[in-house]
């Protein structure tokens, strides 16, 4: 059996290399930025089965440093906001940073929608609610997640 990999999640690392044309999570236009090798950025958490989400600030506070080198849409970013969220490939994270990510991260969102459409196998559907109770986030959901959970 491989060995699992821990993502470093809600850890702050250096950029080793540049994140060219990274997509911008929370603009409006769905904007690139270029994202510089040394760069802190803060791993946030898995996006999707294939991305992870990171934070990169622009504006100076003690958990995140500002960088005015971030530029989304070629415009450096200078308006205040304590930071911009990037979808960023796992291997590509991964490679940027100097750490192991795992090739595929879980979904639950994806699984989800899965098992609610019927889509998921019972062993998927079993793998799902031992996640969700492991996570404990079957108890926040509504109707019979929290039940099973």
């Amino acid at each position: 059996m491989p060995k699992k990999i821990k993502p470093p999640y809600k850890q702050t690392l250096p950029l080793l290399h540049p994140l060219p044309k990274s997509q911008c999570w929370n603009s409006t236009n769905g904007s690139t930025a270029d994202l510089p090798a040394g760069l802190l950025i803060t791993v946030e958490g898995g996006y999707d089965a294939w991305n992870t989400t990171i934070l990169a600030s622009t504006c100076g506070s003690s958990a995140y440093p500002a960088d005015p080198r971030i530029h989304i849409g070629g415009l450096p970013l200078t308006d205040g906001t304590l930071g911009y969220r990037f979808i960023i490939p796992n291997q590509t994270l991964g490679e940027a940073l100097g750490v192991s990510m795992p090739k595929k991260t879980g979904d639950i969102i994806g699984d989800i929608i899965a098992y609610e459409s019927g889509e998921a196998s019972p062993s998927q559907t079993r793998r799902l609610f031992r996640s969700l109770k492991k996570t404990g986030i079957g108890k926040k959901l509504q109707g019979h997640y929290s039940s099973r959970c």
